[in-house]
């Protein structure tokens, strides 16, 4: 018999609350505001988080007290944002690899198109 494997969990600061469309500047606030529930979760579960349905804001960072450099306390997931459409996803891969980094997952973004490319790497660190 096999043991269960447990897979790493990591701690996120997410705002639960579904998302189809890229929020206006009034929902950003609300947001920020929002952000504030701390999970951990595995791989697996961010990528349903951040997936429609869901589309949950979420940030890398633990804050103490609101989302803010100043309350900032640590992090285990990053995320690079790419909006300009320059790049391919493919691209990234391999200048990121070049650096013996590898991106667990990426997604796009609610703006990105054929015509112009937006979407989000990101990183889970072991340590």
């Amino acid at each position: 018999m096999n043991p269960v494997r447990n897979e790493k969990r990591y701690t996120i600061t997410i705002d639960p609350t579904p998302r189809n469309k890229k929020p206006d500047n009034k929902e950003a606030k609300t947001i920020t505001k929002n952000l504030n529930l701390v999970t951990g979760i595995t791989i697996n579960e961010f990528t349903k988080l951040v997936s429609l349905p869901n589309s949950f804001t979420w940030s890398g960072g633990i804050f103490e007290g609101t989302r803010s450099n100043l309350n900032w306390r640590h992090q285990s997931v990053f995320a690079l944002d790419f909006d300009k459409g320059n790049l391919s996803i493919q691209e990234i891969i391999i200048r990121v690899q070049q650096f013996d980094i590898q991106p667990q997952i990426w997604y796009t973004s609610f703006s990105d198109s054929p015509a112009l490319r937006k979407f989000r790497i990101v990183f889970f660190l072991d340590s």
